[in-house]
C-alpha cells in the first residue's frame, strides 16, 4: 500500500490543466485489516487528454513510473490503456457548434463551448463525423452523489435539439 501511495502522487503530478491532461486515481483497493501490511493494492486510473498525440507520451510516462519501485521489495504491474479517444474538435464540428449556437440564440439560450476532457461515447464519433456532446438538460455536480438536472430544461433542450435537426435538414448539412 505504501508503494501505491508513492505512485498515486506521481501519477497525479502528470496532470496539466493548460495542456488538457487530467490523471486521477479514483478508486483504490487493498489490504485486509488496519493492523496488517497489505500484500497487494490496486489503483484504477482515469486519464483524460486533449488530443491523441498526448496518448503515447503519457502511456510511456506511466510505464516508466511502473518500472522502478519506491519501496524496496515491491513489484508493480501496469495493466490497461487508453480506452476512449479524446474528443478532438474538427472544422466540421466548429461549423456544427455555430449552428447550435445560432439556434440557441434564436430561442433565447446562450450555448457555450466547453471542454470536459472527453470520456463520453461521443469521443468515438468525433474524429469521423461532426459531433456535439452535452446538448441534454442543464444540471451539475456530474458523477457525484449530488448530481442533479434541472427538470424545466428537459423540454427546453428537446426543443433545441429538434430545432437544430430541422435547421441542418433545411440547409442540407
Amino acid at each position: 500500500m505504501e508503494e501505491l501511495g508513492h505512485k498515486i502522487v506521481k501519477l497525479h503530478e502528470l496532470s496539466s490543466q493548460e495542456k488538457g491532461i487530467n490523471v486521477n486515481v479514483g478508486l483504490i483497493e487493498g489490504g485486509t485489516a488496519v493492523n496488517t501490511v497489505a500484500s497487494e493494492a490496486i489503483a484504477h486510473v482515469d486519464l483524460r487528454i486533449r488530443n491523441q498525440s498526448q496518448a503515447q507520451v503519457l502511456e510511456e510516462k506511466m510505464r516508466e513510473l511502473s518500472t522502478t519501485p519506491d519501496v524496496l521489495g515491491t513489484t508493480i504491474t501496469l495493466e490497461g490503456g487508453i480506452e476512449r479517444p479524446p474528443m478532438e474538435k474538427t472544422e466540421q464540428t466548429e461549423r456544427l457548434l455555430h449552428v447550435v449556437q445560432q439556434v440557441g440564440n434564436e430561442m433565447g439560450l446562450k450555448i457555450t463551448d466547453t471542454a470536459t476532457g472527453g470520456g463520453s461515447d461521443a469521443s468515438f464519433t468525433a474524429s469521423k463525423i461532426p459531433t456535439i456532446d452535452g446538448l441534454g438538460p442543464v444540471g451539475g455536480n456530474a458523477h457525484s452523489e449530488n448530481e442533479y438536472l434541472e427538470i424545466p430544461t428537459l423540454v427546453q433542450r428537446t426543443c433545441l435539439l429538434a430545432s437544430v435537426m430541422q435547421r441542418l435538414t433545411e440547409n442540407g448539412l
